[in-house]
This record gives C-alpha cells, structure tokens and sequence, in this order.
C-alpha cells in the first residue's frame, strides 16, 4: 500500500470514528432517561417541565430590580388587609430578575395557605398560578374578571375540610417524588431540604451553586409533579 493508500486509509477510520461519536452524543439527547415505576398509591403524573431559560450560573448578585424587598412587603401586606382573613401572615419573600414570590401561612396552625406573585415593575400583586390555582384546598383562586389575566384568591372558606381529608402523600414521598422529576427531565440541580407543605399540596426549591433555580410542587393526594417556571434567576430572599 502507497503512502496515498495509507493516507486514504487513515481519513476514512478519523471519518468513521467522528461519525460514531456524533451518534452517541445523538442517542444520549433524544433518548428519554427511565424512571422507575412509582408504587401504589404514588402512581404520579410527571407534567412536563416548561423551559424558563434559567441562568444557571448567574449569581444575580449584580441585578437591580424596580421594587425590593421592603416595598414587596408593603404591597403583600396591603393585599392581604382588603380580604379580612384573619391570622395570614407573610413568612418569606424570595425576589427573582421575572418577578417576586411570596409564602403565606395560617398563624395559628403554621401551615402555608397561599402563594403570591408581585410584578417588579408595577407592583401588582396575583395569586399564584400553578399549583396554588389548581391544588389549594383551603383558599383556591379565582379569576378576576375586572382585569383580564389577574388572578386573586377567594378568602370564601375551604373547598374541603384539611382536618378530615389530611394529605396521603408524605413530605418524604413528596421529596422522592421531586427528585425522581428532575432525574426524568435531566435537571442538574439538587433539592432542598425544606419541604414546604400547603393545604394540598407542597413545594420545594431545587438549588445549583446554593441558590434557588426552580421550585416544583407535588400534589398531596395524587402525587402529580408541577414545576414553576415563570420565576427565573434569583436575586436574594428573606424570611420573616
């Protein structure tokens, strides 16, 4: 064989050897990752991740926002006064570059009742949709038909009584369950350890370098994962 053979020879095994590679790496991204089945009664309904375009390695540190902390807690505050329901109370407000979210709890049995939504440029405040919407017991939302796309929460009384319908999933099942939705949807991220639970339901955030990056709820009946994804990069939180 001639040096022009062995050069030919030698281009066509570079040629099959990047082409094989180019296959696995397509195999490894279009392949679904398995899941292991979920016994009896965690039988759960993964929904399917919407991507928020979450800067993972932002710190946010150096993001501004038009409304802080402070004013945050004013306008919550001023929402939860025209409803007169009595012992709500702010226990944490977490600000993100999209918008900020705030938790509130029943004062008298500390667990949460109602998750809140602020707009950082005009102050709005909405009851959160997802979740809060759809799985909330205790104070479902309603729409606002005054305003198109504004969501508050019925302060009515619950939909089912909490003391005689207690949750059927555990907030271990809930975290196993939320850790098997990121395995599934490839998510990076580990979760946290506070497994906050609601009148229906919990949530719990997903961090990467320490900070938040995500939250997903899992219903406290049927299992069924549901990720938030409307928050974006985080900039600071506090609790109070």
């Amino acid at each position: 064989m001639g040096k022009k053979g062995i050069y030919l020879w030698i281009l066509g095994a570079i040629t099959l050897l990047a082409l094989a590679g180019l296959g696995i790496l397509l195999w490894m991204h279009f392949t679904p990752s398995t899941v292991s089945a979920l016994p009896d009664p965690l039988s759960a309904q993964m929904a399917p991740i919407d991507p928020c375009g979450c800067a993972w390695g932002a710190s946010g540190d150096e993001i501004d926002v038009p409304i802080g902390l402070n004013q945050t807690r004013n306008l919550v505050d001023d929402y939860l006064k025209k409803f007169n329901v009595p012992n709500l109370v702010l226990k944490e407000i977490v600000v993100f570059n999209n918008n900020s979210y705030a938790r509130i709890a029943d004062e008298s049995s500390g667990i949460n009742v109602l998750e809140l939504i602020v707009d950082i440029e005009t102050g709005i405040v909405l009851s959160e949709y997802g979740s809060n919407f759809t799985w909330n017991v205790v104070y479902p939302s309603i729409p606002d038909s005054k305003t198109i796309g504004n969501i508050e929460f019925s302060p009515s009384g619950p939909v089912v009584n909490p003391t005689e319908t207690p949750l059927t999933i555990s907030p271990q099942q809930a975290e196993d369950l939320a850790q098997q939705y990121l395995k599934q949807y490839r998510i990076n991220a580990r979760l946290s350890t506070n497994v906050e639970t609601f009148y229906g339901y919990y949530v719990i955030e997903y961090l990467k370098w320490g900070k938040v990056v995500g939250m997903i709820s899992i219903n406290g009946y049927s299992g069924q994962a549901f990720a938030h994804s409307w928050h974006q990069t985080f900039i600071t939180r506090l609790a109070y």
